[in-house]
């Protein structure tokens, strides 16, 4: 019974029905979320074959499904890391290494009203 209806399948794709709908027939999920292993393994259990995963990710492009990797996002935006500066107030550079005096000096000239 499996052969027979891998034959159907391959013969459908071979006369050139699209995958989509070769797919919708079998109810292999159409979600552009699911990964290409839970594809794979779902279309090989229910065809009772082995194909490869790059196969099925060549067959899966050429039907116009494809994936990405979404953009890095800054977690602040440019405005947000101005204003994180503002509030702490005026940066104050040294240029040497800092002791106790210095720190003092610093936060009575810089900081403390």
């Amino acid at each position: 019974m499996l052969s027979i209806q891998r034959e159907r399948i391959i013969g459908a794709y071979l006369s050139g029905i699209r995958q989509k709908v070769i797919s919708a027939q079998l109810n292999i999920s159409s979600s552009t979320f699911a990964p290409l292993g839970n594809i794979t393994d779902k279309l090989n259990s229910r065809l009772n074959t082995t194909l490869h995963y790059n196969i099925v990710r060549k067959y899966l492009h050429d039907e116009g499904f494809s994936s990405y990797a979404t953009c890095k996002k800054p977690l602040l935006t440019e405005k947000q890391q101005k204003n994180r500066f503002k509030w702490f107030g005026p940066l104050v550079v040294v240029e040497r290494n800092m002791n106790s005096d210095d720190y003092v000096n610093v936060l009575a000239n810089y900081f403390i009203p």
